[in-house]
């Protein structure tokens, strides 16, 4: 954790909640908070979503079943890409990274 320096995330989408959080030194925090558009007069979530987002993150640190399905959703995403010809960049993540081609080139394939 020496090394890193700010660590973000997103409580949407898996999380089912919305918003995101930072954590970082108290200068670069209050940086992001006075410079970033998406921050300025959005930086604190409504109680009830916070709430919301703790208890469904300590849901899913334990839920093995919603794990697994999600894990195989990504595994099974990533064939169904590929079958259709459309190259997925390997990951060790959730993340599906799709390469990009170019239209033009795609035609000559």
């Amino acid at each position: 954790m020496e090394r890193i320096d700010v660590i973000e995330g997103t409580l949407a989408k898996a999380y089912g909640t919305l918003g995101g959080y930072i954590a970082a030194r108290r200068a670069v925090v209050d940086a992001v908070r006075s410079h970033a558009p998406g921050f300025i007069f959005t930086i604190a979530l409504p109680p009830a979503v916070a709430v919301a987002a703790r208890v469904s993150i300590a849901h899913l640190k334990i839920a093995l079943r919603e794990r697994a399905q999600q894990r195989a959703a990504v595994v099974a995403t990533k064939a169904s890409l590929q079958r259709a010809g459309i190259p997925v960049l390997a990951t060790e993540t959730h993340v599906v990274p799709v390469k990009r081609i170019d239209p033009a080139a795609r035609r000559q394939l």
